[in-house]
């Protein structure tokens, strides 16, 4: 987290290492193709399937670049 922010209201993610988990779990479940990514849904997909039509949920998400500190 970084200062000023509240726990559970902001979630953020290194890119490689949501990747390095996701594509592999999205492969198993055949959401996802290594070889050809744009042929098949993806992680997003598995996670809508899985998790948040089952318990009825909703959510937005998007993409933002932020400054770090050195």
């Amino acid at each position: 987290m970084k200062p000023g922010e509240e726990p559970g209201k902001v979630l953020h993610y290194q890119t490689f290492g949501m990747n390095a988990l996701c594509h592999p779990i999205a492969c198993c479940y055949g959401h996802y193709d290594s070889h050809n990514p744009g042929r098949l849904p993806g992680f997003g997909r598995l996670i809508e399937e899985r998790i948040r039509h089952p318990i009825g949920g909703t959510w937005t998400w998007g993409y933002s670049n932020f400054e770090l500190p050195p």
